[in-house]
């Protein structure tokens, strides 16, 4: 069996359900703590939550104590709807990563027009999910208390806010990230940075691909911000509104979108990337 980097030759039924079944199991298994942040962040800025940590600590009850309650969506369960909302994000994501990757392959493309292509189909494929999901999510929140309820619809503005979040981190992936590995490597001489400077062992590259999407955090999450306030007190939103709640929730929206990049890069990107492998070679016969 080869240890090495294993190369999709051709692409038939066997190569796709490979691909299929690790972005559908790596898309479940990560949609799991995602979604109880997700909605934690968004139901602490919508005002039906006193906290993030309330939502997190809520959702995990749920998940430990009432499983069928988290997983199965049903009109009047909102952990269940939220759940499915971001597996089928994050496995259509995969799902088109994994395939552009498989097929390009077959074709004998070179490494970097696979990585590329990889970017640039599971970038526009995670923005338009993202922006569905995060509609689901916004029309599934309840009133906060003392509040009409919330619109039943999620305003083009709001929508527009959280497309403009994505760009700008797809974008980040694109420039930012390389630039920022390939300074390490250079500032380092090709050495891994964190083995440097603090023994840990990680490479430039997965260390600016966690570091500079957890940076960007601090300019996207006021876009978040923005776009959930303006559809929570949509048809009417105010300055003041998005004001006071900017300085009352960013740095904990912060810190929880910083958390989700965790589960985002260890169980989506690392996961799908070693079970991917393992998968194509099984229906190659390599296994």
């Amino acid at each position: 069996m080869s240890e090495g980097k294993f190369t999709v030759k051709s692409y038939g039924p066997w190569q796709f359900a490979m691909d299929l079944g690790t972005s559908v199991t790596i898309g479940a298994v990560a949609a799991i703590p995602i979604s109880i942040i997700d909605y934690s962040i968004m139901a602490k800025v919508a005002g039906v939550s006193p906290s993030i940590f309330a939502g997190v600590k809520d959702g995990t009850k749920t998940l430990l104590t009432k499983p069928a309650q988290f997983f199965i969506p049903r009109a009047a369960n909102q952990r269940g709807i939220i759940y499915g909302a971001v597996a089928t994000v994050y496995s259509m994501t995969y799902l088109s990563s994994d395939m552009t990757k498989s097929v390009m392959e077959s074709q004998g493309c070179s490494d970097q027009e696979i990585l590329w292509s990889r970017g640039l189909t599971s970038g526009v494929v995670n923005t338009v999910m993202t922006i569905w999901k995060d509609g689901v999510i916004l029309k599934s929140l309840p009133a906060a208390a003392g509040a009409a309820a919330g619109p039943a619809v999620v305003p083009f503005l709001s929508r527009a806010g959280f497309c403009l979040r994505d760009v700008a981190t797809t974008v980040s992936a694109f420039t930012l990230v390389p630039m920022f590995s390939m300074y390490l490597n250079e500032r380092y001489q090709q050495q891994s940075a964190l083995q440097a400077t603090t023994g840990l062992s990680l490479g430039n590259d997965k260390l600016s691909a966690l570091t500079v999407p957890a940076f960007l955090q601090f300019f996207t999450t006021i876009i978040h911000i923005i776009a959930i306030r303006y559809q929570r007190t949509y048809p009417n939103p105010s300055i003041s509104d998005i004001t006071s709640t900017l300085q009352r929730d960013y740095l904990g929206s912060v810190a929880g979108r910083i958390c989700r990049i965790v589960p985002a890069f260890g169980i989506g990107g690392i996961g799908n990337t070693y079970l991917l492998d393992k998968s194509q070679r099984w229906a190659a016969g390599q296994i």
